[in-house]
């Protein structure tokens, strides 16, 4: 009896030893698969988000190279345009509108135009098709999803990194980086749609 019972034990440890490693190779297979089509599914929710960033208004919080922190409004049109005011003491306006800048320091100023070409944060503001090739290499780490625009394969310059929430997409930060190499970063919060956003915000007259 002793025998055909130790028999049969050596029998389940060998069952074991051998199915256990094809169980754990299972489930991080499962596991795999599982964090893919979770990725899938928010790269697909971003795209539908993203394009429908319109219409909206909220808070922003921007930090430029040197540390200085600079806090406003923004608006974001039905058509795309965008308007960054900034608080007082600070009179600095920004509106990105038909592939150019406007800015000025002072409500004093009239605004001091300039074109936009290749540029990230033109690309993601009028959500050009190329956003997608970029969105399709994004990066999940816990609670957020972040993808680069990336015009330049060989450096970090004339870049524009982009976060929003994962599992559900919402707009949290940016960080551009010039071409002189310099870092600035706007993080978003209190985010609404709006019914009606008075044309004014976008005039750069």
């Amino acid at each position: 009896m002793t025998l055909i019972n130790a028999a049969k034990i050596r029998n389940i440890i060998l069952l074991l030893l051998f199915t256990y490693p094809s169980i754990i190779c299972a489930t991080e297979e499962d596991n795999k698969l599982n964090v893919n089509l979770n990725k899938e599914a928010w790269i697909k929710n971003t795209k539908d988000y993203l394009s429908n960033l319109r219409s909206i208004s909220g808070n922003f919080s921007q930090i430029d190279n040197i540390g200085n922190v600079s806090k406003g409004t923004f608006w974001i049109s039905k058509s795309g345009e965008v308007a960054f005011y900034y608080n007082a003491p600070s009179e600095t306006r920004i509106i990105y509108k038909e592939n150019s800048l406007y800015f000025k320091e002072s409500l004093a100023k009239n605004y001091q135009s300039y074109k936009l070409e290749n540029n990230p944060i033109s690309l993601f503001l009028n959500n050009h098709e190329d956003v997608e090739k970029y969105l399709n290499k994004a990066i999940i780490d816990s609670n957020i999803g972040q993808f680069k625009v990336n015009l330049n394969k060989n450096n970090e310059r004339n870049s524009l990194k982009v976060i929003l929430d994962y599992p559900s997409p919402k707009l949290r930060q940016w960080k551009f980086i010039d071409q002189q190499n310099k870092e600035t970063n706007v993080f978003f919060s209190n985010i609404k749609n709006l019914d009606n956003i008075s044309e004014e915000y976008f005039n750069a007259n």
